[in-house]
């Protein structure tokens, strides 16, 4: 049932992400071959173009995400959404794994947008940049092992936001906030951030590791090039991934509590 979920989640949110794909690509494709330093009406129509397809890209997966989770569980559509022979946890694993995949292309997309326009229009596709192509990319395989782990750390953060959204979200519907459930469901976002930066600044000073996810840039910058030195062989490192992986099974089970047992549908 959950693969069910999960594919009517990402076709549902197709619709609003793949014209965004489509239209980043093309403009910056297009944008590669106008920017060659001239600062002419179609190279600046094509970079404000871009740039707002950029952010409106980082807007529409913010929207969706929440969108996705509010109208379809605690809306009208929620009626029909519990009456499926699943638990409340399916229900929320589908749209977190929907609201992962998405996030995750946005990235890709982005990053292969930039690629096509900083290379295309510096002239990186010549022969004479392929050496120095060669020594980045053998760069990036010896690094893989901390790319790989640093990627895990990304992924855990975007779970935990994507989910203290829905337990903000869940908060909100409470029946005590029928008639302000949006203000009250931006409020405690913001709340529940607060609370859990409040205790992890509190266990720190009894394990000083979880203060390391803060610092996470700063230390591998610090260490970059020194061979004895892996995230993912830093017990400080994985001290910080316990915790975070602590954080999102407190939201995931918070928020499944609420639905099964403090469901208010609009």
């Amino acid at each position: 049932m959950l693969g069910k979920l999960l594919k009517y989640e990402l076709k549902a949110s197709a619709r609003s992400f793949v014209p965004l794909y489509l239209g980043i690509i093309i403009a910056s494709i297009l944008l590669s071959f106008t920017a060659n330093g001239e600062m002419d009406i179609v190279s600046v129509t094509l970079g404000v173009l871009t740039g707002g397809l950029f952010i409106a890209l980082m807007m529409v997966t913010i929207i969706v995400i929440i969108q996705r989770f509010r109208k379809n569980l605690l809306g009208d559509e929620g009626y029909l959404m519990f009456t499926l022979p699943v638990g409340s946890k399916i229900l929320i694993i589908s749209k977190c794994l929907s609201s992962v995949i998405y996030s995750v292309l946005s990235t890709i997309v982005s990053i292969i947008a930039m690629f096509i326009i900083i290379f295309n229009a510096t002239g990186a596709f010549e022969g004479q940049y392929f050496g120095e192509l060669s020594s980045i990319w053998q760069e990036i395989v010896r690094s893989m092992p901390d790319i790989l782990m640093f990627t895990l750390v990304m992924l855990l953060s975007l779970i935990t936001m994507i989910l203290s959204i829905y337990l903000a979200l869940s908060i909100g519907q409470l029946p005590p906030f029928n008639e302000h459930r949006v203000l009250t469901a931006f409020i405690a976002y913001f709340g529940i951030g607060i609370v859990v930066n409040l205790i992890q600044a509190l266990v720190a000073k009894v394990v000083p590791a979880l203060g390391y996810m803060n610092s996470l840039t700063g230390n591998y910058a610090y260490n970059y090039g020194r061979e004895t030195f892996h995230l993912f062989n830093d017990s400080q490192m994985w001290v910080a991934v316990g915790w975070t992986v602590l954080e999102i099974a407190l939201y995931f089970f918070a928020t499944s509590y609420i639905l099964d047992k403090k469901l208010n549908l609009e």
